[in-house]
């Protein structure tokens, strides 16, 4: 078909109307989209016609009726308008809409990516209350999907925009409705088992072919959030219809911290996961509960002061430290940050017993001693060096290693490693190892720095019992000495 022949048989689409069309808009699968005007009254709408082909079928009839009822009784900032349904001279119905302009939210999540956290609940929160009064009049949409919500352009750069719901082509009249507003049910019904929705954002229920009410919109608005805040629903890698039916049906959603490296709030992140439960009755009840629950979120994210400032934390390597500091870095993004700690901090004297270790007051905590050959010996205090105006930076000094059976001052208990309790008697001196403290016995702390080393510059302790034994030893001698001489006497004799 040629240019020409093409213009013109766009032109005669609504011929013999109260329409003209001046352009196509889109075109679906149970319609064309088209701008018309008004013959009248000058007025620029929007036309959706029911293909030819289907104008034949009652059922495709029927759902484009309850859609120009439905949207023409509801009332809602939310809910594009309708203000006519008739049908052509050949019998193609039709239904007029308002003319809208700016873009549908697929078409803003192809070109931006993620949305901002606070920007995401506010459309959410606009969709949430459009389907509010859509379910007060007995309608489940069961087609909301970021194809079917459009975001009109704002009327001043940086104001708010309205966002709006359309295609109430699938939609489904409840039959214990009884509202004023509530249009005629289908005189054919979609038969119970029927899977009737877009496979990539089908609730559970409308995947196994079971019975909807106002929550399966609430499945499908919080996969219409999860893919504002990841940029990607949670089974947009899942390919193939049975494959996206059997998703919705059956697979858990991945997380969010687990789609997006961006930081979001724990407790939206459980409010998206509520609205993805696979089963009706573990979701939000209604649409305003959702909504409620959304705000009180964004209302407590405006008052941190992290979240007023910017929408994405700094990264870490941004985050300077204190001069000589090294602090700890946050164990979990958008959690508070832990107090920054030193790690080269002084130590009060320790003790280690039996059942662990234990903090030695100031008065009781005694000084330093050194063992040598010869017992134990209080090491006095080295005065500090008065501090230099201009130090030069020099490297430090390796660690002192603790001698045998004496523990560092202000050392950590992980340096002490066995304990040692020995009885001091009174009036001796205390044995290798032991500190010289009153009677009574007392519990020395052996750090064991090398013990080898410490062997050998100390000597190996000599046993009690080699000590006994020696003294036996020479009082035997003692005894043949004189047994001897006795001997020597009697022969003399």
């Amino acid at each position: 078909m040629s240019q020409g022949n093409h213009a013109a048989a766009v032109g005669d689409l609504l011929c013999g109307t109260n329409y003209s069309v001046r352009g196509i808009i889109g075109c679906g699968a149970m319609g064309l989209v088209v701008e018309a005007e008004h013959v009248a009254l000058g007025v620029v709408v929007v036309v959706k016609l029911l293909h030819k082909e289907l104008a034949s079928r009652p059922d495709f009839v029927e759902r484009m009726r309850l859609e120009a009822q439905a949207l023409a009784r509801l009332r809602s900032p939310h809910l594009v308008t309708v203000t006519d349904f008739s049908a052509t001279p050949s019998g193609q119905p039709f239904l007029v809409m308002e003319r809208l302009h700016g873009a549908t939210l697929a078409e803003e999540l192809a070109a931006r990516g993620p949305f901002p956290v606070s920007e995401a609940i506010d459309i959410t929160q606009q969709v949430l209350a459009g389907l509010e009064v859509a379910h007060a009049a007995g309608i489940v949409h069961r087609d909301i999907k970021p194809a079917n919500v459009f975001l009109c352009r704002s009327e001043s750069p940086g104001a708010r925009r309205t966002v709006k719901i359309l295609d109430f082509g699938i939609a489904k009249v409840l039959a214990s409705a009884s509202n004023g507003s509530t249009p005629k049910p289908l005189r054919f019904p979609t038969a119970e088992g029927d899977v009737v929705g877009t496979p990539r954002c089908l609730s559970p229920e409308q995947a196994m072919g079971r019975p909807v009410d106002a929550r399966t919109d609430i499945y499908a608005v919080g996969l219409l959030l999860y893919a504002l805040l990841a940029g990607a629903g949670p089974f947009d890698a899942v390919k193939g219809a049975m494959s996206l039916v059997t998703a919705h049906a059956r697979t858990p959603p991945p997380p969010l911290c687990a789609s997006t490296s961006r930081s979001i709030p724990p407790e939206l992140e459980l409010a998206v996961m509520r609205a993805l439960a696979k089963a009706p009755d573990d979701r939000f009840a209604s649409a305003a509960l959702f909504s409620a629950a959304l705000g009180h979120i964004a209302r407590r994210a405006a008052a941190t002061p992290a979240a007023a400032g910017a929408e994405e934390p700094p990264p870490r390597a941004a985050i300077p430290a204190a001069s000589g500091v090294t602090s700890r870095a946050v164990a979990a993004p958008g959690l508070p940050a832990a107090p920054s700690r030193p790690r080269a901090v002084a130590l009060a004297p320790r003790r280690v017993t039996r059942l662990g270790t234990e903090v030695v007051p100031p008065a009781a905590s005694a000084a330093p001693r050194s063992v040598t050959r010869f017992g134990t010996e209080v090491i006095p205090p080295v005065a500090a060096a008065p501090a230099a105006t201009a130090p030069a930076p020099t490297a430090p000094a390796p660690p002192r290693v603790p001698r045998l059976g004496t523990a560092a001052p202000g050392a950590p208990a992980s340096l002490a490693y066995k304990t040692h309790r020995a009885p001091v008697l009174p009036g001796h001196a205390p044995a290798l190892g032991q500190p010289s403290e009153p009677t009574g016995g007392a519990v020395a702390t052996v750090a064991l720095g090398s013990t080898v080393r410490g062997l050998r510059a100390v000597g190996r302790p000599k046993p009690r019992h080699v000590v006994l034994l020696a003294a036996l030893g020479m009082v035997a001698l003692a005894l043949l000495a004189l047994e001897v001489l006795a001997l020597r006497g009697w022969v003399l004799h």
